[in-house]
């Protein structure tokens, strides 16, 4: 697989997506599970980075809430859970980047099936043998010093490079002809919702 960035996280989804499907699915929990993809957020889009997971492994979500932050090549999209269910496993961290269609999450239906999807989680993040995951520690720690540095770069909104919002809230500003360079947003991280644009209208429009 052929990678701009050539780190070792995209290598590793690589080579889970490119492994017989045999070994994966013998693998595979007993459980009722759904699988996250790295979505194509654009038709020339190949390959996505997490820019922040905005519910923990563990947490409970509920279907249309915005769970992640994927980085496209024009702004930051929020990517909306598809079903209830608890986040068992995050597979793509945040500051790692993933090809379009392979897996970054799974979201178990029942909490108590979360500890065997995260072991089944491990197999596709490209460490089928247990004894890898000691060796990805360090990996995971060396990760967490760039993504603090990234970490600034939130406040792009003023400056119109960079908004950060939901997929509703951007219909919403193109239904009513709103800048959303122009919304300040009162979400997490300063993310742009449907209300703030609405908001912005009205405020924006004569008395």
């Amino acid at each position: 697989a052929n990678f701009s960035g050539g780190a070792a996280p995209p290598a590793a989804l690589a080579a889970a997506e490119e492994a017989p499907a045999p070994a994966a699915s013998a693998d595979k929990p007993d459980c009722e599970f759904s699988q996250i993809d790295m979505p194509a957020l654009s038709s020339t889009m190949k390959e996505g980075k997490v820019v922040s997971w905005l519910k923990s492994e563990g947490d409970e979500i509920s279907a249309g809430e915005a769970i992640m932050v994927v980085e496209s090549d024009k702004a930051d999209m929020d990517v909306e859970a598809f079903e209830d269910g608890f986040l068992a496993a995050i597979i793509t961290e945040e500051g790692e980047s993933g090809a379009v269609g392979a897996p970054v999450a799974l979201i178990a239906q029942e909490e108590s099936d979360i500890p065997a999807l995260q072991a089944y989680a491990a197999t596709l993040s490209g460490a089928p043998v247990p004894a890898a995951a000691a060796s990805a520690t360090p990996a995971a720690a060396a990760t967490a010093a760039p993504a603090k540095a990234q970490t600034p770069a939130v406040p792009a909104t003023a400056s119109g490079e960079r908004v950060v919002a939901s997929p509703l809230a951007r219909k919403k500003a193109e239904e009513l002809g709103v800048d959303l360079s122009t919304v300040a947003g009162t979400g997490p991280a300063g993310r742009v919702t449907a209300s703030d644009v609405e908001a912005t209208a009205s405020g924006a429009a004569p008395a």
